[in-house]
């Protein structure tokens, strides 16, 4: 299963991994909630009573809303280069996100040399319409052909319809619109952090290149060491005199041109947390022992 939207650095891969590293409390705080992967897993997991999405990102923060209250379910034209460059950066989640290069609201999602055959995939597999794939690649699609029969026809031939997965990922966030999220639309330290609560930050990685503003480590590092709630943060990268790292796991690098350049990812807290994280790890393994059958089950299910 995928979480939250396509979005460049995105954790949905490593979600099971990383909330089974968090503590339980009664709130959870995604402050850099990009597209959200954290936040849709936090409300499926159980283990937190409120759940606080925040995003700066005026066009983010705005999709990922309209996209849980279904605002794309309906959607399913192609959109060419032409239109996508025309209503990029418009506030138009489908067009910016299900039709862009991985993802990240820049450029046209394939080449001018790929576009015509990546349309006939689309048309086959969102309407049912076969003829411009049977021109290109003067293949008989059989007649009656279920949409499962055209994805494994797809499969046999290995290729893929990245702008149907993309808008089937944006449409299943509607099954959000059960749980209470709270949004936010603000700077990290604007937040205002409720007693009982745990913070996670997904902050831009040092030296990573992909996002499209300055971000003050320094800010940041002092702002997380000022916390009196528990703040876990994301990175590759943590100044030793300061942080401490509390769990790794290799991960495909989503930033990388190169598909399989591999990062190990890191989890740290602040030094000064380190007494509250170890009482916070013990009560979580005593409320897991204590029900059992039901916290563990949640997340194993995933």
């Amino acid at each position: 299963m995928a979480y939250g939207l396509p979005y460049k650095g995105s954790k949905q891969a490593i979600c099971k991994w990383l909330f089974n590293q968090l503590s339980t409390a009664k709130n959870f705080y995604d402050l850099f909630g990009g597209g959200g992967a954290c936040t849709h897993f936090a409300c499926l997991t159980g283990h937190y009573k409120n759940i606080y999405y925040n995003e700066l990102n005026r066009n983010i923060y705005q999709g990922f809303k309209d996209a849980i209250a279904g605002k794309y379910l309906n959607r399913k034209e192609w959109i060419d280069r032409e239109i996508f460059l025309k209503n990029l950066g418009k506030g138009d989640l489908y067009n910016d996100f299900v039709f862009s290069f991985g993802s990240k609201g820049k450029e046209y999602f394939c080449s001018k040399e790929k576009e015509e055959i990546e349309k006939a995939i689309f048309l086959g597999s969102m309407h049912q319409d076969y003829r411009l794939f049977e021109k290109i690649n003067k293949i008989k699609v059989p007649e009656g052909i279920t949409p499962a029969g055209f994805r494994k026809l797809l499969r046999d031939y290995n290729l893929r319809n990245r702008p149907k997965e993309n808008a089937d990922r944006i449409n299943s966030l509607t099954a959000l619109q059960t749980f209470e999220i709270n949004f936010s639309n603000l700077s990290y330290y604007e937040v205002v952090i409720k007693p009982n609560s745990v913070i996670y930050c997904d902050i831009p990685y040092f030296g990573t290149d992909g996002y499209d503003f300055d971000f003050n480590y320094q800010n940041f590092y002092e702002w997380a060491n000022r916390q009196t709630e528990i703040v876990f943060i994301s990175e590759y990268y943590m100044p030793e005199d300061l942080f401490t790292c509390v769990a790794t796991i290799n991960k495909k690098c989503t930033l990388s041109l190169d598909n399989s350049a591999k990062t190990t990812e890191k989890l740290f807290i602040p030094k000064r947390q380190e007494a509250l994280f170890k009482q916070k790890v013990i009560t979580l393994a005593e409320a897991m022992l204590i029900n059992n059958a039901k916290s563990r089950s949640i997340l194993d299910s995933f």
